[in-house]
């Protein structure tokens, strides 16, 4: 149904609102002093409030899948008899 399509749509963002960061005097982060938490909720709004519906989706899309194929197939098939069921009534379960 879908291929991986985040490379190509996911552009850095040009600038965090709020994030925390002392820089040094050779102009790098120090990485000792940032507030990690506040950086990666800055860069997650930045990056969701920069996306259109079809990229969001894809997201959502490669998201689920990698999560996914994490799971034994006892896990699967537990989570979809829970959310799904109707997806299992024609399969075969060994």
């Amino acid at each position: 149904m879908y291929d991986s399509c985040l490379t190509a749509t996911l552009a850095p963002q040009r600038s965090l609102r709020g994030a925390i960061l002392n820089k040094s005097t050779t102009n790098t982060f120090n990485i000792m002093t940032f507030d990690r938490a506040q950086l990666v909720e800055d860069y997650i709004q930045q990056l969701i409030e920069g996306m259109d519906y079809k990229t969001m989706e894809c997201l959502v899309y490669d998201t689920l899948k990698d999560n996914l194929s994490d799971y034994t197939d006892e896990q699967l098939i537990t989570e979809v008899e829970e959310y799904n069921p109707e997806l299992l009534q024609d399969v075969p379960v060994a």
